[in-house]
């Protein structure tokens, strides 16, 4: 993990916030400073129920911060694509 990646984090979250994946960190960091982060939270507040829903259907797995999906790294998929 990068350490001003990590710093970043922590200077925008908190020294005690949970630290996610590699790749999300570098997503919430990126629009915390783009100044996004609020209008995508508050975009997606209303639709994270049935996300989590759809997703614990689907893996047959209580959605915790340690699921196994929030490994997938999707901005990876998408540069496979290009």
């Amino acid at each position: 993990m990068k350490d001003d990646l990590l710093k970043k984090y922590k200077m925008y979250f908190g020294d005690d916030a949970e630290i996610p994946p590699e790749h999300i960190m570098e997503t919430l960091v990126e629009m915390k400073e783009k100044g996004t982060f609020d209008d995508v939270m508050g975009k997606m507040a209303s639709k994270i129920d049935k996300l989590n829903s759809d997703i614990e259907r689907a893996t047959g797995e209580k959605i915790t911060s340690k699921h196994p999906v929030f490994d997938i790294n999707f901005n990876e998929d998408e540069k496979k694509d290009d």
